[in-house]
């Protein structure tokens, strides 16, 4: 597999990769359809959650969810 940086088009926004180029072109276009396909409502609420949990991208995101809360968190904020 070749690997290199390049500029690929993905829904009309150009996407800066550098690896290899399957790998790139198919996890670009997912992340791109994921949030594409979403409605502002949506993206409102996740926006909400992550200031909710202190965050700033989806993985980081996941990590807290997911992590136990006691109660005296959810009562200091």
């Amino acid at each position: 597999m070749l690997f290199k940086k390049f500029t690929i088009k993905i829904g009309g926004k150009p996407v800066e990769v550098n690896k290899g180029l399957t790998d790139a072109y198919i996890e670009k276009s997912t992340q791109l359809a994921e949030w594409e396909n979403r409605d502002g409502d949506e993206l409102i609420t996740l926006g909400s959650s992550y200031k909710k949990y202190r965050v700033h991208n989806w993985k980081d995101y996941q990590r807290e969810k997911a992590r136990p809360r006691s109660l005296d968190y959810d009562m200091s904020r």
